[in-house]
């Protein structure tokens, strides 16, 4: 017996999404739809993502609704140059497997080290001493890429964004990178229950991030914002003159 209506699987690939959304959540909805296919990203359906964000905003009868919300939209803030970014598609290994590898080099070292004695360390640089400093400088190289600081991390996510577009000015993308920090650490604070916020707030954030996303990944949305740009720089240097 065949069921009514699309599958799970239609539902999350279709460009139609089946709830109702507003013309600028539609909009978003279909470009991650369309960029991904583009892309190949078929690790994360982040078009899903956003949807079951604002399925979880509308449930007015589920008292956890709002963490949920927010745990989808940071989800989608996070995924984002994972599953677009051509630089960033593979996953870094686990932090837990990299730490092991290093405390094997670290205990072994620590038998062979005449520069450990007594529970302090003294004398001059060994061999299995340097090869416990080496090993550390590559284990913390590899977290400082894999899991870099939030402003470079928004500013590597807006960029994903808007591939194929000339790099805009500093000053704006700054800005603009901040904005999108703002609004995840939002998001993770309201899904992880560290703080109340309400429906309103929350749909504020939605929109803000709605209309940021969509900004960076329309060509003429970035043209405007480099006119805008180079108009306030224009003022700026007009009244210091």
């Amino acid at each position: 017996m065949e069921r009514d209506g699309p599958s799970d699987a239609r539902a999350l690939t279709s460009t139609t999404p089946p709830v109702e959304l507003e013309a600028r959540q539609l909009e978003l909805f279909q470009e991650l739809t369309r960029r991904q296919r583009q892309s190949g990203g078929q690790s994360r359906n982040l078009a899903a993502m956003f949807r079951g964000a604002i399925l979880s905003l509308s449930q007015e009868d589920n008292p956890d609704r709002l963490p949920l919300a927010a745990h989808g939209l940071r989800e989608l803030i996070e995924k984002l140059p994972r599953v677009l970014g051509a630089a960033a598609t593979e996953k870094p290994n686990p932090l837990d497997a990299r730490v092991r590898e290093f405390r094997g080099i670290f205990v072994a070292g620590l038998d062979r080290t005449k520069c450990f004695r007594d529970e302090n360390w003294a004398g001059e640089l060994d061999p299995p001493l340097i090869d416990i400093l080496n090993a550390a400088k590559t284990l913390v190289d590899e977290f400082r890429v894999d899991h870099p600081e939030r402003p470079l991390r928004a500013a590597r996510t807006l960029r994903t964004l808007a591939r194929g577009a000339d790099p805009l000015p500093g000053t704006y993308e700054e800005r603009m990178a901040k904005q999108l920090i703002d609004l995840e650490k939002y998001f993770i604070g309201v899904s992880h229950h560290d703080f109340e916020t309400t429906p309103i707030e929350l749909q504020r954030r939605l929109n803000s991030l709605t209309d940021l996303l969509l900004d960076y990944m329309r060509p003429q949305s970035i043209e405007a914002m480099r006119s805008l740009d180079e108009l306030i720089s224009e003022a700026e240097h007009a009244s210091d003159a």
